[in-house]
């Protein structure tokens, strides 16, 4: 097992010595990404250059690009309302989602920083939009504050239409919808359906959707409070972390979207004595974090996708729940400041932090960035 606070002085050795680390130039009450990463990658994003981060301490939030080729880093490059996560779809764009308490969609070209294409509000501050995906030719957003999704122009971002999936709340309150996927012309709708006094989850949901109708179709249930990411070797499949973070009651399992049927579980988190929760894959491998129950500490274990051994590959002193691939091999980590026990200082900054997937190990020394990076995605 190896701990960032013990590699610090290694890595500012490295740092030092390695002409990738330039520190480069200028240029979530939010909520967390709960969907490991963006719900919908680009597949046919098969070269990627660039990878694109907001970051945040929590009172501002911006944009920032790392070029994956040489590692230099342009930080802070525009501001962002808030609450901010990113996703990059097959139109080629980047659009940046700002959730609760904010509720405005951005549409980018890539490397266009200095205005959006587009700025829409989505509600009043309370509908927490939470994930994007193209669809027929639309753009669907999942709202976590509302039991509907939005549809709306690529191009302008102008209101379509708004699709009410009330009939799937269980309880009284909302469904709490977070990821989306698009599968020939029908939308996979994820609710987490949580119980607005306790937070706990009354048991997941998918709600299915014809995305040319515009009617729900289908619905099937999955476990309790699903954090769901697309398998990366199977389109049809999604990988669930299930359970209630800092309780041990999770899994992780698979869900046939063809069918709807959830496997047995692959793994319980309470063996590991975290919550499972992002992910990144290459290959046949992969990578998951999850944090231990007091958010003192975020671990990084490797797997094999084909086997589901799951073994450690790093413990980071404090809360990150940020991860990454940049399809080519390395996973992403938004890692938070790191102080000294004794109080003295700081021990390590924030950063992006480049691990190798297939190796589980590092990958190179930590990029520092003025702010924390929350959501990332390459293009």
């Amino acid at each position: 097992m190896r701990t960032v606070g013990t590699l610090a002085l290694l890595l500012g050795f490295a740092s030092a010595c390695d002409p990738k680390s330039s520190a480069g130039d200028s240029g979530e009450a939010s909520s967390t990404d709960t969907g490991n990463g963006p719900s919908e990658p680009d597949d046919a994003n098969d070269d990627p250059t660039t990878l694109v981060f907001t970051a945040t301490d929590y009172t501002v939030y911006s944009l920032g690009t790392l070029d994956l080729a040489t590692r230099r880093l342009r930080d802070s490059l525009t501001t962002l309302p808030g609450d901010a996560v990113i996703r990059h779809l097959q139109d080629g764009r980047i659009y940046n989602l700002n959730r609760f308490g904010y509720d405005v969609l951005r549409a980018y070209e890539p490397g266009e920083w200095a205005a959006p294409l587009y700025e829409v509000s989505l509600g009043d501050g309370s509908a927490n939009p939470h994930d994007i995906v193209l669809c027929n030719d639309e753009l669907w957003v999942s709202l976590y504050g509302r039991d509907t999704l939005l549809v709306l122009n690529p191009d302008t971002g102008v209101l379509a239409e708004a699709v009410d999936l009330n009939g799937f709340t269980h309880g009284s309150d909302v469904a709490e919808f977070d990821a989306l996927y698009c599968r020939d012309d029908r939308i996979f709708a994820v609710a987490q359906q949580l119980d607005p006094a306790t937070y706990i989850s009354e048991g997941g949901t998918i709600v299915v959707v014809d995305a040319v109708t515009k009617s729900p179709i289908d619905s099937f249930d999955v476990r309790p409070n699903p954090k769901t990411t697309l398998h990366p070797s199977n389109p049809d499949m999604l990988l669930n972390f299930s359970g209630h973070y800092g309780v041990g009651d999770g899994a992780i399992t698979t869900i046939d979207l063809t069918t709807g049927a959830e496997s047995d579980p692959l793994a319980f988190d309470a063996d590991y004595g975290v919550t499972f929760a992002g992910f990144a894959a290459s290959g046949q491998r992969a990578v998951i974090l999850g944090t231990n129950y007091d958010y003192t500490a975020t671990k990084l274990f490797c797997v094999d996708l084909e086997t589901w051994t799951i073994t450690e590959g790093l413990t980071i002193d404090g809360y990150t729940g940020s991860v990454a691939g940049d399809g080519l091999g390395t996973a992403w980590l938004g890692m938070p400041t790191q102080y000294a026990e004794d109080g003295t200082g700081m021990e390590s900054p924030t950063g992006l932090q480049p691990f190798d997937i297939e190796a589980c190990t590092l990958d190179g020394p930590l990029i520092e960035t003025t702010l924390t990076p929350s959501s990332m995605t390459a293009y």
